[in-house]
């Protein structure tokens, strides 16, 4: 919850709370009446002291400032799955021409079923040498993501990486239903390239030398990384809450 709504909820409950005063202890009142005015009055602030308890644990969620600093390492319009005022942030560096990474995308699929908007996942280009065509798949992956249909992309490129030719590439792009003039501009414009060509130098500043790698809440993870053991890490960073629970309840 942002400064101004959380001050707008403490005026809100100051409000209801002098208006439960007034009515229930007219002026002249009996000491009596004072005495169950006041015990109302102390349970009316416990439970003020409840849901602010509540609303900053679900509004805390939110990136920190620390957690903030790291993403601006990784800044610049990119897709992603979940809010920016999820828990927990994940970057993954990827490569379309990588069977590992095509197992990552599998993993962050099912982390997204689990948490939803609890999580946001971030995708990163980062295509290493050794493939004639893999820049162009990348920039096809972007001019999707121009359209909006990127996370589509990226299933079929995973899908076909033995077809990672421009015949496909521009088969995946008919099969989505993207308007094809626009997806032949963007797939050579220098808006799109440069945008690969960014995440390619973040990867570079952030010592990335492998594929995939993971930043989880600005912490490396690369190598053989489970479900099991990104949910483990996943569970740690969003503390005792059950995944997708609501802490208002």
């Amino acid at each position: 919850m942002n400064r101004g709504a959380f001050s707008a909820l403490i005026l809100v409950l100051g409000v209801t709370l002098g208006l439960l005063l007034a009515r229930y202890y007219p002026v002249g009142g009996e000491p009596q009446e004072l005495e169950s005015i006041l015990k109302r009055q102390n349970e009316l602030l416990e439970q003020q002291a409840r849901l602010i308890s509540k609303l900053q644990k679900r509004g805390g969620g939110g990136e920190s400032a620390g957690e903030a600093a790291w993403l601006e390492s990784f800044s610049g319009l990119s897709p992603s799955r979940g809010p920016e005022t999820a828990e927990v942030a994940i970057v993954v560096f990827s490569d379309f021409n990588c069977r590992h990474c095509a197992g990552m995308a599998e993993v962050l699929d099912r982390v997204w079923s689990t948490y939803g908007e609890r999580v946001r996942v971030i995708f990163k280009h980062n295509p290493l040498a050794g493939h004639p065509l893999v820049l162009e798949t990348h920039r096809a992956s972007v001019a999707a993501f121009q359209q909006g249909r990127f996370w589509e992309m990226q299933t079929l490129l995973f899908a076909n990486q033995e077809n990672l030719d421009s015949s496909s590439l521009r088969h995946h792009a008919k099969a989505l239903g993207l308007n094809m003039e626009q997806f032949e501009d963007d797939l050579v414009s220098a808006e799109v390239k440069l945008v690969v060509e960014r995440d390619i130098a973040q990867a570079k500043k952030a010592s990335v030398s492998r594929v995939p790698t993971l930043f989880l809440a600005g912490e490396r993870l690369q190598g053989e990384v489970t479900y099991e053991l990104l949910s483990a890490e996943i569970e740690k960073k969003l503390g005792s809450a059950a995944p997708g629970s609501d802490p208002l309840r």
